[in-house]
């Protein structure tokens, strides 16, 4: 077994094929992206499909400003519902949203959960899609922590968020940039796990 990984796969993720399904969505951070249109922002998101074609998609681009205002402030939190659209104005596009989870979103949301926890990444079974409601359902171990997060391990959120993110997969300089630590305090706190 080598120290090294292999270079991960593009991943591309059309919300048009996906429309309906239960997800899990981890957004990293919100950037300005140059587009065709000039600068637009856009949520840097992993996103996990939970049923359909269940899969994980890695360092994703969320275009549109009701998924920006629904994801930007769950930065490192894990966000479940279905991605849905709403309704159209004036002659554009209907936006893209995450829908409300349901009772039973949730316990898949949460058996994915544990599953990926213990290492097991059995398919969930499929569930029918839910009514559009534009609300986000969020399974965190943490509470949402206000922006900026502290710089000081003090904080009883900043471990759970720092661990979350190591459970994740997460290196080392990319939760320090993501917090706003010393990569040395992340360090401490992957020892102590």
């Amino acid at each position: 077994m080598s120290i090294f990984a292999t270079p991960a796969s593009a991943s591309s993720f059309d919300l048009n094929d996906h429309l309906g399904n239960l997800v899990v969505v981890i957004p990293q951070k919100v950037d300005t992206i140059n587009t065709k249109f000039g600068p637009s922002e856009a949520v840097l998101c992993d996103i996990h499909v939970l049923d359909g074609a269940p899969g994980d998609h890695e360092d994703v681009l969320l275009f549109g400003k009701v998924l920006l205002g629904q994801l930007k402030t769950r930065i490192g939190e894990m966000v479940l519902g279905r991605i849905g659209q709403g309704i159209a104005k004036a002659g554009n596009n209907p936006p893209w949203v995450i829908e409300a989870a349901t009772e039973q979103d949730a316990k898949t949301g949460e058996d994915w959960y544990h599953k990926r926890q213990a290492g097991t990444f059995a398919k969930p079974a499929a569930t029918a899609p839910a009514q559009s409601v534009p609300e986000t359902t969020t399974v965190a171990a943490t509470p949402p922590a206000p922006a900026p997060v502290a710089t000081t391990t003090e904080d009883d959120a900043l471990p759970k968020k720092v661990k979350q993110l190591i459970k994740l997969g997460k290196d080392d300089a990319f939760i320090a940039g993501q917090l706003d630590l010393d990569a040395d305090v992340v360090a401490m706190i992957r020892t102590e796990m």
